[in-house]
């Protein structure tokens, strides 16, 4: 099953887009900041990542370039 990990700070989109791929046989996290996404990130390594740009904790394109760099 191929895990997904969503980071967005809009809770209700993360629990839309969460069920719908849920509904499509995905497994799914989700975290609301960037420093959470690095700590589930530490823990496990998801097959997709669903990024927002603007993050309450810094800029999710700034996370990206991380996560490609730590993650290649």
């Amino acid at each position: 099953m191929s895990q997904i990990l969503l980071i967005d700070d809009d809770q209700e989109l993360c629990d839309l887009l969460g069920a719908w791929l849920k509904q499509e046989g995905f497994e799914v996290n989700a975290c609301h900041a960037g420093s959470d996404a690095r700590t589930q990130l530490r823990e496990a390594t998801p097959d997709v990542v669903v990024l927002d740009v603007m993050l309450p904790d810094g800029s999710g394109l700034e996370l990206l370039k991380q996560l490609r760099s730590d993650h290649p």
